[in-house]
């Protein structure tokens, strides 16, 4: 059994949905949440990605290895492997072209997927924003770039990690699409949830 999808950001929970997962907005008191992780004996993890739109200009293999950024932080072999198919995937990816109206400057989203038996993560659907409110001042070179650390981010919290206080973190709210490689607290988070490798 699989619990309700958890949606990650959220420093109050949205209607109808559990437990707010993720949040660390400093103006706020975040909430006293559990910690997830995945069962790293079901590594790697099987990941679903539909073709960009051509206007980001990103390949398939830019995509793993943006989600890979996290690697060599909790995984001793390949983080992630390609699903054909949506239904064989754990995660799965996927373009939306505006944010909700709700939250106009979101770059990405991330709901993870908990087992009621276990506790663990057990899936993940990623949604990447092509047209975020920051890009219309970003050239192409930097769009891709913020695409890139938006999808670095969102697997950051497909494999537990929570937003970080630190702006000059891959893991911050509002700054972290300017990194494409996690920093020192986002490592050390990392490493709390799945041990040093």
């Amino acid at each position: 059994m699989i619990v309700p999808a958890i949606p990650l950001g959220y420093t109050t929970p949205p209607p109808g949905v559990g437990i707010p997962y993720g949040a660390t907005n400093p103006a706020t008191q975040p909430y006293t949440m559990p910690t997830l992780r995945w069962d790293t004996a079901h590594w790697p993890i099987t990941v679903y990605i539909p073709p960009a739109p051509p206007i980001l200009g990103l390949s398939q293999q830019d995509c793993v290895h943006a989600l890979n950024t996290w690697q060599a932080y909790c995984s001793s072999s390949p983080l992630v492997t390609l699903a054909d198919r949506p239904a064989q995937a754990a995660i799965q990816l996927q373009w939306h072209p505006l944010p909700p109206t709700a939250h106009p400057n979101m770059c990405g989203h991330t709901q993870i997927q908990v087992s009621a038996h276990t506790g663990h993560i057990v899936g993940a659907n990623l949604t990447i924003i092509t047209n975020a409110a920051i890009d219309q001042r970003l050239t192409i070179p930097q769009r891709q770039q913020r695409i890139r650390a938006t999808l670095g981010h969102e697997m950051g919290h497909a494999l537990g990690l929570r937003h970080s206080v630190d702006t000059q973190s891959l893991m911050h709210p509002q700054q972290g699409w300017r990194f494409t490689t996690p920093s020192a607290q986002d490592i050390l988070q990392c490493q709390r949830l799945y041990g040093h490798r």
